[in-house]
C-alpha cells in the first residue's frame, strides 16, 4: 500500500506541474456540473490453505449509487489536457434474507466523495461536437456507511459500517479509462474504474481474504 501512495503522490506532483505549464497555454478552461450513475462491484476473494491445501472462493456484491459533483477540464489549445473533480456519491443495496410481502433482511447505504485526476482528449467532429478520451486515478473516501436490520417490514437495528475502522478501509485508489462526447455545453460520459487497493485491512485476515472494489458510471454534464 505505501508503494502505490508513493506512486500516486508521484502522479499528482507530476499532474500539478504540468498543469502550471498547460493554464499558460489554455484557450478554453471550463467548469462542469455533473449528475449520473453508478454501479460498483465488490469482490471478495478467500484463499486458505488448510491441511495444505489451497482453496479459493470468491463473492460478488453489486450496488447502486447516485452520483452528483462538478469537474474542471483543463486543456491545451482546446485539444489536450487534465479533468479534475469532485463528486459525492450516495449508494445502496438490499439484502432480503426472507422472501415474503413485508422486507426482512438488511438495507445498506453509503455516503462517499471521489476526486478524479485524468488525463484527457477533446477531438472536432463538427463544429458543436467532440469526441472525449480520458483515463486517470480516481481517489474515493467513504463518508459513512449504515447497515440496518429489518424484520417484516420493521426496523428492529442498525448498525455503523465504519465503527470498527481496523477491518474496513474508507480509502481507495482506483484506476481507469473513459470515453465520451460533448455537443455545445452538453457532456455525456461513461467509464469503468479498476480498484488497486484491499479493502480490508484486518491484520489477522487481510493476507488471506482481498476485497476489491470496480466501478461503472454514467454522467450527464453541463459547462458553464
Amino acid at each position: 500500500m505505501k508503494k502505490i501512495l508513493k506512486r500516486a503522490t508521484l502522479i499528482i506532483a507530476i499532474i500539478l506541474v504540468s498543469v502550471g505549464i498547460t493554464a499558460q497555454n489554455t484557450e478554453q478552461n471550463n467548469m462542469t456540473i455533473n449528475i449520473g450513475y453508478v454501479n460498483k462491484n465488490n469482490s471478495a476473494k478467500f484463499i486458505s490453505e488448510a491441511l495444505g491445501l489451497e482453496i479459493n472462493t470468491a463473492d460478488k456484491i453489486t450496488i447502486h449509487g447516485i452520483t452528483a459533483g462538478f469537474g474542471y477540464d483543463l486543456l491545451l489549445f482546446n485539444l489536450i489536457g487534465f479533468n479534475f473533480g469532485i463528486n459525492y456519491t450516495y449508494s445502496f443495496r438490499d439484502k432480503i434474507v426472507w422472501g415474503s410481502n413485508k422486507f426482512t433482511g438488511y438495507k445498506y447505504s453509503y455516503h462517499s466523495l471521489d476526486a478524479p485526476v485524468r488525463f484527457m482528449l477533446s477531438l472536432p467532429l463538427t463544429s458543436d461536437l467532440r469526441l472525449l478520451a480520458f483515463a486517470g486515478p480516481k481517489f474515493t473516501f467513504d463518508l459513512a456507511g449504515t447497515a440496518n436490520h429489518y424484520v417484516n417490514g420493521n426496523k428492529v437495528d442498525s448498525n455503523n459500517l465504519y465503527g470498527d475502522s481496523s477491518y474496513r478501509s474508507r480509502f481507495n485508489v482506483l484506476l481507469g479509462p473513459g470515453v465520451g462526447l460533448r455537443y455545445k455545453n452538453f457532456i455525456l460520459k461513461t467509464g469503468y474504474d479498476f480498484g488497486l487497493l484491499n479493502l480490508n485491512i484486518d491484520k489477522v485476515t487481510k493476507d488471506n481474504l482481498k476485497i476489491t472494489q470496480e466501478q461503472l458510471y454514467v454522467k450527464l454534464g453541463f459547462a458553464f
